[in-house]
């Protein structure tokens, strides 16, 4: 299974996992005890098929266009990689 960390920053992830017919979109928050003892940690993670992830690529992508981040660039592009790469196996 392909792994690609796409966003990775003060405790903040987001990972896309494919491989074997699956996509895989993960969001991960660390935050540590003694910097906000109220803060809650977490890993969720969303198994998409192939049309729920060309549907967050392409929200992603018009985001981009809206706010200029570079990141969800990132995250929708290994989203369609993803996808298309899936497509070929199939």
């Amino acid at each position: 299974m392909r792994f690609v960390n796409v966003v990775s920053g003060d405790g903040e992830s987001v990972m896309v996992y494919s491989g074997d017919g699956r996509i895989v979109l993960q969001v991960r928050r660390v935050v540590h005890g003694q910097d906000d003892p109220l803060a809650a940690s977490f890993k969720s993670g969303v198994l998409l098929d192939k049309v729920a992830a060309l549907r967050v690529a392409s929200e992603l992508l018009r985001a981009v266009v809206e706010v200029e981040g570079v990141a969800a660039l990132r995250v929708a592009s290994e989203l369609v990689r993803a996808v298309v790469e899936s497509r070929a196996r199939a």
